[in-house]
């Protein structure tokens, strides 16, 4: 037995389905599926019920989970001692990084890190924020870097900074340009006009996609999603060769656009275009007043930095 059998049976049973253990694992949903009977066949026991009333677990199953995740816990925790032993017993800090915002923002929050806690190692683990949510709940994170709404009432938040959302097009693309002419106000933008035009959108199960639905559901229509990706940088390049709308964030339009900026970016007259990027944490490992204090320090590092606005 393997760990990641212990895992996989687990977010099987803590997602209710298959399906969506599958988009959390990132893995096929037929290979899981296969995967979990490989491992009730070399048991002798069946770890789930599946059924018309939903997938449920056996007392086999139960006991499975239950003991399963206290051996990944003891797991986690032997790796880091073995960590420390490799950094001279200096103690980590754990830090997770929204797969989007860490290949931008991580570089300054690590600088800080490592002013305000020289006697520290800190590793980083890099993924979608409601997966690194959940790693902060089992204490296999310190804290996490990543956007609102926080989904786990348990888990604290600190913002850093507030970006803005906005509206996106090709320069040359016609239809969009043409409703331009119509929506924009010169100061904030009406979506209704572009209903149907194709949309360019993060994939179901990320936060942005569910902003996106947001938005247009503000406007009375759901977008038409002609293609949903799993990395922003793919749906600006998609909407910059004009294959559809989008929106994007503001904490990435610099770096995107920086080598082609043949896109037009407006601004949106809602409150969800707008969310709060921070710090995430569990109150029994930091304060609210040091991480207040690292908050601010990473902000002005990045407005030093000029990634962030004035």
């Amino acid at each position: 037995m393997d760990s990641r059998e212990l895992q996989y049976v687990i977010v099987i049973s803590e997602k209710g389905s298959f399906s969506e253990a599958a988009k959390y694992l990132s893995v096929s949903q037929p290979a899981l599926s296969q995967y979990v009977r490989r491992v009730e066949d070399r048991l002798g026991c069946a770890l789930f019920l599946r059924g018309s009333q939903g997938l449920k677990l056996t007392p086999a199953g139960v006991t499975f989970v239950t003991k399963g995740r206290a051996v990944l816990s003891a797991i986690s925790d032997l790796e880091k001692e073995m960590v420390a032993y490799r950094w001279g017993k200096k103690e980590g800090i754990t830090v997770g990084a929204s797969q989007f915002y860490g290949k931008y923002l991580l570089v300054p929050m690590l600088d800080v890190l490592r002013s305000t806690a020289s006697d520290h190692h800190v590793e980083i683990i890099e993924g979608s924020s409601d997966h690194l949510e959940e790693e902060i709940l089992k204490g296999h994170l310190d804290m996490g870097f990543f956007p609102e709404p926080i989904h786990h009432e348990d888990i604290n938040f600190v913002p850093i900074y507030e970006e803005e959302v906005y509206f996106a097009h090709a320069a040359e693309n016609k239809d969009a340009a043409a409703l331009i002419k119509h929506a924009w106000d010169g100061k904030s933008l009406n979506l209704a006009p572009f209903r149907d035009l194709p949309f360019i959108m993060l994939r179901k199960g990320l936060k942005f996609h569910d902003l996106t639905q947001r938005l247009c559901r503000e406007y009375d229509f759901f977008p038409k999603a002609i293609y949903e990706s799993d990395n922003l940088d793919t749906v600006y390049s998609l909407v910059n060769h004009n294959y559809g709308v989008a929106f994007l964030p503001s904490t990435l339009l610099p770096v995107l656009t920086k080598k082609t900026a043949t896109s037009a970016f407006y601004p949106l007259a809602s409150k969800n275009a707008q969310r709060r990027i921070g710090i995430a944490y569990l109150g029994t490992r930091f304060k609210e007043k040091k991480m207040q204090a690292l908050a601010k320090e990473i902000r002005n590092r990045l407005l030093g930095a000029q990634i962030l606005p004035s």
